[in-house]
């Protein structure tokens, strides 16, 4: 009974390591360029999937997924990367923007609230979505999620639609 009161902690500092937190740029386009935007201050995070899966599924369920499908969409994420970066510069998001399109990104929605942008890109391999980019700006911040994972571009049409479901709007 020892060993497993000694263990469990062991096992679960090892899982939980791989949350790393740098003040470096981790995403391809920002490690080669980094220079090119010196005002801008990185931070990016490295999320275990056991932590994004179980954050993702339940966000799914307070969308209205039933447990069933948040489960089966959220077993298709292989990675998950959030990178925050302040004095992000439009010409910054330009140059990141034109990066996806030269790797074959589609851009598959962008939403605009307030002083928000929300931009959803991705990448498709016949009809496997291997790898998307979340984008959300707001004045001279901006949080780019990588996310990659096998879905369909049904998974995600699916998921679009029941949020929708969800939102209200307000008309003057």
């Amino acid at each position: 009974m020892k060993k497993v009161i000694v263990l469990l902690p062991l096992v679960l500092v090892f899982a939980l390591q791989s949350c790393m937190i740098s003040r470096q740029p981790k995403m391809e386009y920002f490690k080669e360029n980094r220079d090119a935007y010196p005002a801008a201050d990185f931070v990016t995070i490295k999320v275990p999937m056991l932590v994004a899966r179980t954050i993702a599924r339940q966000a799914l369920r307070d969308e209205g997924f039933s447990y069933a499908e948040a489960k089966n969409i959220t077993s298709k994420i292989t990675g998950v990367r959030v990178m925050a970066v302040n004095n992000a510069s439009t010409q910054m998001n330009r140059d990141f923007n034109n990066y996806l399109s030269a790797r074959q990104f589609e851009e598959w929605m962008t939403i605009k609230k307030d002083t928000e942008t929300i931009t959803i890109q991705a990448r498709q391999e016949n009809e496997k979505v291997r790898k998307m980019f979340l984008t959300v700006r707001s004045e001279d911040k901006t949080v780019y999620i990588d996310v990659s994972g096998k879905f369909t571009a049904d998974n995600i049409s699916e998921m679009i639609n029941i949020s929708n479901k969800n939102v209200k709007f307000k008309y003057n």
